[in-house]
C-alpha cells in the first residue's frame, strides 16, 4: 500500500493506493477513515507521482482553487509503512 502526505496551505491530507492492483481505489483519510475517490490506480498508472497529481486535483477542488495555484501552495512526500502506520495502513 502507498500513501502520500500532502501539505498545502499549512494543512496535511493523506491519500493510499494499492499500486500493485489496477482496481484499487484510490484513497483518502478522513474521520478517522479511509474514503474512496472516483480514481483508481489505474489511472494513476500504477505511478506515485501520477497517484499526487490526482490528489491535488481533488484537492484544488474541494479548496475551490485553480489546480495551478494549489500545485505553488502545495507539496507531496511518500509515506512509509511505519509513519503512515498510525492511518491504518500498516
Amino acid at each position: 500500500m502507498a500513501t502520500i502526505k500532502i501539505t498545502a496551505y499549512g494543512y496535511p491530507t493523506y491519500y493510499r493506493c494499492d499500486l500493485s492492483q489496477a482496481a484499487a481505489p484510490i484513497s483518502y483519510w478522513s474521520d478517522g477513515d479511509w474514503v474512496s475517490t472516483q480514481y483508481q490506480c489505474a489511472d494513476a498508472r500504477h505511478r506515485l507521482d501520477i497517484m499526487a497529481e490526482l490528489a491535488f486535483r481533488l484537492e484544488a477542488q474541494a479548496s475551490e482553487v485553480s489546480l495551478d495555484q494549489y500545485r505553488s501552495e502545495a507539496e507531496w512526500e511518500e509515506l512509509d509503512e511505519y509513519e503512515s502506520g498510525g492511518l491504518g495502513v500498516g
